[in-house]
């Protein structure tokens, strides 16, 4: 009886662990829209319809189909922050948020780890489309919050 006991709590541990990681998964796949925000330059590039939206999410699903390494507490607001706001339509309309850093992207309060070679080429991407004027200067956030600055990040207290 033991023994069917530890297997049966093993098998609701991995499928936990399996569903946490499908999650985070599941909502980047559904997305119909990425707006990139850079706190750096205060703009957003907006990803929707064409090959390059496919192909960022596919990048950001696969990042966060890895083990995560670690649960996320709170942003640092001295860190150069990349917010990753994602449309999502069912079950209801909504925009979900992911924090990408140079190495290391958050979602769903997880904390993922990716070689940063992966993101040069999105990030030369996204400088282009700046300099091409395609860059939006607003940010989507769900609620308003006066101890959030511009980008999301907590403000530092002077």
């Amino acid at each position: 009886m033991n023994r069917y006991l530890l297997l049966m709590l093993l098998m609701l541990g991995f499928q936990t662990k399996a569903s946490e990681q499908n999650n985070s998964s599941r909502t980047l796949d559904s997305a119909t829209a990425i707006m990139w925000y850079e706190c750096s330059n205060g703009e957003a590039i907006f990803y929707a319809d064409f090959e390059a939206f496919f192909k960022l999410k596919e990048t950001l699903v696969k990042i966060v189909s890895s083990d995560p390494v670690g649960k996320f507490d709170k942003v640092d607001p001295n860190s150069d922050y990349n917010f990753m706001y994602f449309k999502i339509e069912e079950p209801e309309p909504r925009w979900a948020v992911g924090v990408l850093l140079e190495d290391t992207f958050i979602a769903g309060g997880k904390i993922y780890q990716f070689d940063p070679k992966i993101m040069d080429r999105w990030h030369y991407h996204n400088e282009m489309r700046v300099l091409n004027n395609e860059a939006v200067k607003h940010i989507r956030k769900e609620r308003t919050d006066d101890t959030l600055n511009y980008c999301g990040v907590a403000k530092s207290v002077p």
